[in-house]
């Protein structure tokens, strides 16, 4: 229990620590509300339930070499074009109401939380050190995603609330120009990555 405890600890200053998924959702929840930030939570996490299966399963061992790099630059130019997208001015429909489907605030999430391939090359790293020897792999295994599953899920939300309650003092202007500040972050960390991994290859 206290192997978990200290697991729980260690990812909980990991996705605490504001990353493009926490801007992206922290930007969705000022324009369009917490209730409809649930999709965007939902994405994220899914994304990272994914790479945590895959981790685990051993499949981040097959992905070496070349193949990390290259995946990488991808994953980077995927980040880079989320990013870009939040340059667009957000509009009101007749209703007041901004136009964004549920769906598409879950593939944004998505999109976002799957597009650095590092982070199952992180996952594969990090995980195996907290399962717990004296239950069967796959109970272990499954401990550590609903652990990830429940903060990821806490901490999103709350960073949504917190980016809702100040944006409701906020105009449509204002917004957006909150929208395109939080883009040309997660632009650059695409950017960086983006870099980084082309250097790597060359």
């Amino acid at each position: 229990m206290s192997l978990f405890l200290l697991y729980l600890a260690t990812i909980f200053l990991i996705i605490a620590t504001p990353g493009p998924s926490i801007l992206l959702i922290m930007q969705h929840s000022a324009t369009y509300g917490v209730k409809r930030s649930v999709y965007n939570a939902l994405g994220g996490v899914s994304a990272a339930l994914i790479l945590i299966a895959l981790s685990l399963g051993g499949v981040a061992f097959l992905v070496q070499g070349i193949w990390v790099n290259v995946l990488s630059i991808l994953g980077a130019c995927l980040l880079i074009w989320v990013g870009i997208k939040s340059f667009k001015p957000i509009k009101l429909n007749a209703a007041g109401e901004h136009h964004e489907s549920d769906q598409a605030l879950f593939k944004s999430a998505f999109y976002t939380g799957i597009s650095n391939p590092k982070d199952l090359i992180f996952f594969a790293t990090l995980l195996p050190q907290f399962i717990l020897t004296d239950l069967p792999y796959w109970q272990a295994s499954l401990y550590l995603a609903l652990g990830w599953l429940v903060l990821d899920l806490s901490i999103m939300m709350s960073y949504a609330l917190g980016a809702h309650l100040l944006a409701q003092r906020l105009s449509v202007g204002v917004l957006n120009k909150t929208r395109m500040v939080s883009g040309v972050l997660i632009t650059l960390i695409g950017g960086a990555l983006l870099s980084t991994s082309a250097y790597q290859l060359v």
